[in-house]
């Protein structure tokens, strides 16, 4: 996995594998496949340096040509530790060598009693780059709470970020399977290789997943460890070793190792101060809910984890505990079965009241239909009276037309016969007003009847209301019926299904 890999230089504290794989995505501007990508804190946490591991050496110089020496405003994303640095991509084994020989070049000068290397004056990359980051954190409302020491003097608060443990205090408590382990007398070259592939097979086979813990009590007290570079190599290849021949065989992303690092309180200040040490935390997923599946090592050993330990496990404890998991789901099902048989007389005692809700309704509907012939029988005869009422009035109109028509002729006689003027004009004006009279009251009678038209027309508007809501309840009772016949086929279905498998069991 070492043998393609890229050392990436001069990042921001805060960068993390996400936004490294997008930073090479997309300022590449190729196609890079990434295997893996850890990123590593300078000890002054003022900058971040990433070893990303490809898969061929074609790709890893693609990488450095494209990316090595980019500044910040030709990059996708804000990665870089200060605006004025520029993006360093190398070999990492070159790079590890040009440290050895600066280092051995340091401890020559302090061999001819030089006490460092001669520095500018200037700041150095290093300082303004804790800089930058310092105002970054302000920015994005961090402040640094000072802490009082000795003297009077104060030291700020080390930002968030880097995930350590604090020695002497307790590993946190989770649901999975956690087993400790000291690391003493020289347990990650003589032991781990041995232990790791039992421990990964029993929490592949729990439900839960399990981490092994090394550097920590039994008790679960932070210890420590000293882990270099070379071992830590050493662990993720007993790791990798242990799990490859496994089966069903382990993906990738179900296990992980992580170094984290120890951070020891200072008897006097009360700070916490780095170390050398380190805990190892191997992490693996469970099967999760696939109870069927079962993990064996390479020597086709099947190990579970139980207090801490893990034992082999033969095909009757399997068996037996299979036959556990049986007689629960048993138990589950019949209790479901007395839910379901509990549910079913319920929906038949409603089926029940539903039928004579139904019977119910069908009788206001037959009342309602006899009272709706007897409405329409009444607006039949209303109706009659109306034409004959206009036929009436059709004939009074044709009078009044006459009746003028006489009125004329009068007083053209009138005008002759002044003699019979007064009389003639006595009985007309009599007959004017008996034909108003009569012209009044017919009106009345047509406003009368025009109301009880209106009044009809009311009545014939609530009884369709009347029946869209009996349609209405009809539709519903047919879909509650039919609910209630789906929900009883279903309890059929799920009783002939608990009968099977009832038979099955036994």
């Amino acid at each position: 996995m070492e043998e393609f890999s890229v050392y990436v230089g001069n990042l921001r504290p805060s960068a993390d594998p996400a936004s490294i794989a997008r930073l090479f995505s997309r300022s590449a501007k190729l196609t890079i496949n990434i295997r893996q990508i850890r990123v590593h804190q300078s000890d002054d946490l003022s900058c971040a340096h990433a070893i990303i591991s490809l898969y061929s050496e074609r790709e890893r110089v693609f990488a450095i040509r494209a990316l090595h020496g980019l500044p910040r405003s030709k990059i996708d994303g804000d990665c870089l530790s200060a605006p004025h640095t520029k993006l360093q991509v190398e070999n990492r084994q070159l790079h590890e060598l040009r440290q050895r020989l600066n280092d051995r070049s340091k401890s020559k000068y302090k061999k001819l009693g030089v006490a460092s290397l001669p520095t500018s004056p200037r700041k150095t990359e290093r300082e303004l780059a804790a800089k930058e980051t310092e105002r970054n954190l302000i920015s994005q409302g961090w402040r640094p709470r000072l802490m009082k020491t000795f003297g009077g003097k104060t030291k700020n608060e080390e930002p968030p970020g880097e995930r350590y443990y604090e020695q002497g205090t307790a590993v946190p408590q989770d649901n999975r399977i956690q087993v400790f382990k000291t690391g003493e007398n020289n347990y990650l070259e003589l032991m781990f290789g041995l232990d790791v592939g039992s421990f990964a097979c029993a929490f592949l086979n729990s439900r839960q997943g399990g981490c092994l813990y090394i550097g920590v009590k039994e008790d679960g007290t932070v210890r420590g460890i000293h882990c270099d570079r070379l071992q830590q190599s050493q662990v993720m290849n007993d790791v990798k070793d242990a799990v490859v021949d496994f089966n069903p065989s382990v993906q990738r992303q179900m296990y992980g190792v992580d170094f984290v690092p120890v951070k020891v309180v200072d008897e006097h200040t009360g700070w916490l101060n780095k170390s050398t040490l380190r805990v190892v935390e191997v992490s693996v997923k469970g099967a999760g809910t696939d109870e069927d599946t079962w993990y064996e090592d390479n020597k086709g050993q099947v190990y579970i984890g139980e207090d801490g330990k893990t034992q082999p496990v033969r095909v009757s404890k399997i068996k037996a505990h299979l036959l556990e998991d049986i007689r629960k789901d048993t138990a589950v099902l019949e209790e479901r079965k007395r839910v379901f048989e509990e549910e079913h007389t319920v929906l038949v005692q409603e089926q029940e009241e539903l039928v004579v809700a139904q019977e119910e309704v069908s009788v206001k509907e037959v009342e309602l239909n006899e009272r709706e012939d007897l409405l329409n029988s009444q607006e039949k005869d209303l109706k009659e009276t109306s034409e004959r009422l206009d036929r009436d009035m059709t004939e009074l109109k044709r009078m009044s037309d006459e009746l003028e028509q006489t009125k004329l002729t009068a007083h053209e006689e009138v005008q002759d016969l002044e003699s019979q003027q007064q009389s003639l004009v006595a009985d007309i004006d009599k007959k004017k007003q008996e034909l108003d009279d009569l012209i009044k009251s017919m009106e009345d009678k047509q406003t009368e009847i025009t109301q009880q038209l209106a009044d009809i027309k009311q009545k014939l508007t609530d009884i369709k209301e009347e029946r869209e809501e009996l349609a209405r309840g009809r539709t519903e009772v047919a879909e509650q019926k039919a609910q209630l016949e789906e929900d009883q086929r279903l309890v059929e279905e799920e009783k002939e299904r608990l009968k099977s498998k009832t038979c099955v069991i036994q």
